[in-house]
């Protein structure tokens, strides 16, 4: 095979097998939730249509394929179980991972968006936040 003709070849492999390449990304990668019912959401990003699949029954999805960008509502179910428990949230290869702490545990968080060029949204970076980050530093 002469060079322009594997040039050809490799273009078509490239035209055709993009949807193998798909990028996809979930934010946030992890969260932490108390014992309680609680929902948040996720957020799915990918140059392709994406499916969600859960591990475990105890957490819900509103939805669970969609076309490129997203949010994902989830809910958790009430932890009586005296133990912390994970759960993991596959979408198209990537992982976000969830753990809920026991009845037992106490946690508390703070989440935040917005304009922050005050400082207002606590996490020191006075940078604007277009979704919703968790405040990790001191809260009070």
């Amino acid at each position: 095979m002469n060079i322009p003709s594997r040039i050809l070849a490799a273009f078509f492999a490239l035209l055709f097998c993009a949807s193998a390449f798909a990028l996809t990304s979930i934010t946030p990668a992890s969260h932490e939730v108390g014992a309680g019912v609680v929902t948040y959401q996720i957020l799915v990003r990918s140059d392709t249509d994406w499916t969600a699949t859960k591990n475990t029954d105890w957490v819900m999805l509103s939805s669970t394929s969609g076309p490129q960008e997203a949010n994902i509502l989830v809910t958790v179910s009430a932890n009586t179980t005296g133990a912390d428990r994970s759960a993991t949230i596959q979408v198209n290869g990537e992982t976000h991972t969830l753990t809920q702490r026991s009845a037992n545990a106490a946690l508390q968080e703070v989440w935040a968006f917005g304009l922050d060029g005050c400082g207002q949204l606590g996490d020191n970076n006075l940078l604007q936040r277009q979704y919703p980050s968790r405040v990790t530093t001191d809260v009070k």
